[in-house]
C-alpha cells in the first residue's frame, strides 16, 4: 500500500503529519492541498486525478470511500470522519476530515491518516 507523509498545516499544530493510505493508487491519485479550518471544521482540499477506471482496481462502482483517522499518543486510530466521493468528478474539491477541528487537534497527537478505498456494495 503506497503511503505519503505530508506536513500538516497550522490548523492541527499538535499533529505533525498526515499519512495518505491509497491502495487504489494505480487508478486514482489524490493531490492534497493545504488543510484549513472553516466554521470549526477541518477541511482537506484535494484534486483527484484519474489514471484509469477504478473498476480496474477492483471497485464495483465509481464511488470511493474515504476515512480520516486521528492517531493518538498510544498509537490507536480513532475515526474522525468518513464519506463517499465520486471518482468521476475531476477537479478540486474539499474533504471534511473532522466536523470538530478542536476535537481533531486534541486526539491527533501523533498525526492523521487519510484512507481511500472502494465504496462498499449497495
Amino acid at each position: 500500500m503506497p503511503a505519503a507523509a505530508l506536513a500538516l498545516s497550522a490548523g492541527l499544530a499538535q499533529a505533525q503529519t498526515v499519512t495518505l493510505d491509497n491502495p487504489l493508487d494505480a487508478c486514482v491519485a489524490p493531490q492534497l492541498g493545504v488543510r484549513q479550518t472553516s466554521e470549526g471544521m477541518l477541511l482537506q482540499p484535494w484534486r483527484l486525478d484519474a489514471r484509469k477506471p477504478v473498476a480496474e482496481c477492483g471497485c464495483k462502482s465509481a464511488l470511493l470511500r474515504y476515512e480520516a483517522r486521528a492517531v493518538t499518543d498510544d498509537g490507536d486510530e480513532v475515526v474522525l470522519q468518513s464519506g463517499l466521493v465520486n471518482s468521476r468528478n475531476a477537479g478540486v474539491a474539499a474533504l471534511t476530515l473532522a466536523s470538530d477541528a478542536q476535537l481533531a487537534r486534541g486526539l491527533a497527537t501523533r498525526g492523521l491518516v487519510l484512507s481511500l478505498g472502494c465504496a462498499p456494495p449497495r
